[in-house]
């Protein structure tokens, strides 16, 4: 059980069992009357006491697993109240709480998926780039959930190389947040056909897109290429430069889009 982690729940049916055997050998018919009763008394004391002891571990979701993490500390206790300190809204405690549940060696993977997701919430991307590298060295899986919300973290502190080389390593992502750094840092290069790309790929609204595109540059400190991305129309296909005869289709400066 210590190996899985699983424990804060688990511990209940040896309880249970135990209060089993101890009715059986009370009950048994070789057993006296007096034995039984006293023995029985006993037991009823000592369950009073033990219920009054644990009652105020289950006033709520936050105090069970707070009582677990100090009883059973483990990554899966430890993730189980980094989740529930996240939904009461206390994301400095949660985040906290997320790193001892995804450390080695055996972090939970469920916690893995919030790890770096958190610091973006908290508003905090140096700590999500953190974050995310520090789960990824711990034996966290490199899954969409966790290299995205690391990648937009790497993104807006400045390193854009490793940035757009961990959303290239996603082939899917539900997050939806890879593509955007991978948008972000073509238009930092001056290319924004991939934006346009995206846009008529159909996946989604074509002008949050692009709201999503230019306010991560602006998180970067590149306003000017924000300010591109919010100009930004598409050549029509059979669009003519006015040059000399035979120059063919042309576009316009990236600038001027």
């Amino acid at each position: 059980m210590l190996r899985s982690g699983e424990v804060a729940d688990r511990y209940l049916y040896l309880t249970l069992a135990g209060l089993g055997l101890a009715l059986a050998g009370l009950l048994t018919a070789h057993a006296r009357v007096r034995t039984r009763v006293l023995a029985a008394a006993a037991l009823c004391a000592l369950g009073a006491v033990l219920v009054g002891l644990t009652l105020p571990s289950w006033r709520d979701d936050r105090s069970l697993w707070q009582a677990a993490v100090t009883k059973h500390p483990s990554p899966y206790t430890w993730g189980g109240l980094a989740r529930t300190l996240e939904d009461e809204g206390a994301l400095d405690d949660a985040a906290a709480a997320y790193r001892q549940a995804t450390t080695a060696p055996h972090p939970f993977a469920e916690s893995c998926y919030r790890v770096a997701a958190i610091h973006l919430k908290r508003q905090d991307p140096a700590a999500a780039a953190q974050a995310g590298r520090r789960a990824l060295t711990q034996g966290c899986a490199p899954s969409p959930e966790l290299l995205a919300p690391t990648a937009v973290g790497l993104f807006i502190i400045g390193s854009v190389d490793e940035a757009e080389a961990m959303a290239g390593r996603l082939r899917s992502d539900p997050t939806g947040l890879a593509v955007l750094v991978r948008l972000a840092a073509a238009a930092r290069r001056g290319d924004i056909e991939p934006f346009f790309a995206a846009q008529a790929s159909g996946a989604g609204d074509p002008e949050q897109l692009r709201a999503q595109v230019a306010w991560l540059l602006d998180q970067a400190q590149l306003p000017e290429v924000a300010e591109v991305i919010r100009e930004a129309t598409p050549t029509p296909p059979d669009a003519v430069d006015a040059g000399p005869p035979g120059s063919g289709p042309g576009r316009p400066p990236t600038g001027g889009r």
